[in-house]
């Protein structure tokens, strides 16, 4: 008879992610993962078949924690505010967050990660991406809405590195409010150029 598992698969994910975030990927063993799961090595290797699926869970279970941000960027009417909208919540929930993000960290490492890992983070910052560019097309002209949400993903994407770094709260208001400039003048620039025609 089969032994039932005295363990939810879920927590297990959950400590991984945990360790994951805090290592990275590379750094992250084998031990590491067992001894914050509390499973032994062939159970992990059981449940999950290797480190790099259990990655590829704490990926998932990771992005699925971070939906609210990814929300407002869905928000209708779909619009340069959302994206305002999107850059203030994550300026007050991930201020003194200083683990940083996870997606972030391991894009920090692609040449370590296994090819749908990689392929699954260049799908997730694509839509980032593309969430950035719906929005801001409907106020700004395509190749200016176009520039702009580069511009915001990889100022984005600095962010969630250097919060690694503890900056303070104030600090790190004041650098999401100061890469917000650009976009607020492009709208005003806009804005007054619309109304003068």
């Amino acid at each position: 008879m089969a032994r039932s598992k005295n363990y939810q698969r879920e927590h297990v994910i959950d400590a991984a992610m945990q360790v994951f975030w805090q290592h990275g990927y590379a750094a992250t063993s084998v031990a590491q993962l067992c001894e914050a799961s509390g499973l032994n090595k062939r159970s992990l290797y059981n449940e999950f078949g290797s480190k790099a699926e259990l990655f590829e869970e704490a990926l998932i279970r990771y992005r699925s924690l971070m939906n609210e941000p990814a929300k407002l960027l869905m928000a209708t009417p779909l619009g340069a505010q959302n994206v305002i909208h999107f850059f203030e919540f994550i300026a007050q929930s991930t201020a003194e967050r200083f683990e940083g993000c996870l997606l972030t960290l391991a894009l920090n490492e692609t040449n370590q990660l296994e090819v749908q890992h990689r392929d699954n983070l260049q799908r997730h910052f694509s839509q980032l991406e593309e969430g950035l560019l719906v929005n801001l097309a409907v106020d700004l002209p395509p190749a200016k809405a176009k520039i702009m949400s580069q511009y915001l993903l990889n100022s984005l994407l600095g962010l969630t590195s250097w919060i690694r770094l503890k900056p303070s709260r104030d600090e790190y208001e004041n650098v999401i409010n100061t890469l917000l400039e650009p976009l607020r003048a492009a709208l005003d620039q806009q804005a007054g150029s619309t109304s003068s025609q």
